[in-house]
C-alpha cells in the first residue's frame, strides 16, 4: 500500500536536495539511460510487509523507465523488501498515484500521459504502449532505486 504523507504543496522535496546514491541495480549496463524525467509522485510511504519505505519522489521516462528515490538509505534487505514490493505493482498504481499526487499539487488531477503529452514527450496515442512497457519494467524489476543521503544514515 502507498501513502501520500504530503502536507506541502511544494513541488520540490527538501529531501532531494544533496546526492543521490544508486541502490539497484548494481550493474546498469543493460539499462537505459534516464533522460526526460517527470516526477509522477513525492513524498509516500510503501508498506513493504515487513517494513515501510518512505520514498521521496518516483519518476518517470517517457520510454517507461522508472527511478525511485528513497528518502534515506535503508538496509539492504529493506531494499530488496521494497524491490519485491514494486514488482508487483502497475501502471494503474502509480497513475492513481499521479493523479492524488497532481490533485494535491495544483488542484487538478492528471494521469501519467496527461503529464507526459503536457510536456510534449507523448501523445495521447502513446498512452497504451507506455502502459504496457511501465508494467513491463515493474514486473521484471527493470527500474533504478536511489537514495537521498548519505549511505552513513542507513537504520538497521
Amino acid at each position: 500500500m502507498m501513502a501520500n504523507n504530503r502536507v506541502e504543496t511544494t513541488l520540490h522535496s527538501n529531501n532531494l536536495m544533496g546526492s543521490l546514491e544508486l541502490l539497484y541495480p548494481v550493474q546498469t549496463r543493460d539499462h537505459p539511460k534516464l533522460s526526460s524525467l517527470i516526477c509522477i509522485g513525492q513524498d509516500l510511504t510503501v508498506d513493504c510487509g515487513l517494513c515501510c519505505i518512505e520514498v521521496s519522489g518516483i519518476f518517470l521516462s517517457s520510454a517507461g523507465d522508472l527511478a525511485f528515490v528513497l528518502s534515506r538509505s535503508y538496509p539492504a534487505l529493506s531494499v530488496y523488501h521494497f524491490i519485491s514490493e514494486m514488482k508487483t505493482r502497475s501502471f494503474d498504481d502509480l497513475d492513481s498515484f499521479a493523479s492524488e499526487f497532481t490533485y494535491q499539487v495544483s488542484g487538478q488531477a492528471y494521469r501519467i500521459i496527461d503529464l507526459m503529452a503536457q510536456r510534449g514527450y507523448l501523445s495521447f496515442s502513446d498512452a497504451g504502449k507506455l502502459s504496457d512497457e511501465i508494467d513491463r519494467n515493474l514486473s521484471n524489476e527493470h527500474f533504478f532505486v536511489f537514495c537521498a543521503g548519505d549511505r552513513g544514515d542507513s537504520v538497521e
